[in-house]
């Protein structure tokens, strides 16, 4: 079973069983609702990546796996927050 999939049938449980007990409990469930749902679509995450190896100039042998990466990670998170 899809991991996120458990982790819905869990809250809603959890919500059935204190709906109406404990108010607090209810939101904090309803937040964690809204914190599994996606942000981004599979399109905006391939365009992000695409942006990124584009944006990128300098090559992995040239500054190391480390630093690369972190390039490659900072110009999907700066395209994303656009």
């Amino acid at each position: 079973m899809n991991i996120q999939i458990w982790i819905w049938i869990q809250l809603i449980l959890h919500i059935n069983l204190n709906y109406g007990k404990n108010q607090e409990y209810v939101n904090l469930v309803n937040d964690e609702l809204i914190d599994t749902q996606l942000m981004y679509s599979k399109s905006d995450i391939k365009e992000a990546v695409c942006y990124a190896f584009e944006g990128v100039v300098v090559s992995q042998t040239e500054v190391g796996s480390d630093i690369y990466s972190k390039l490659i990670y900072g110009k999907i998170k700066e395209y994303l927050n656009k």
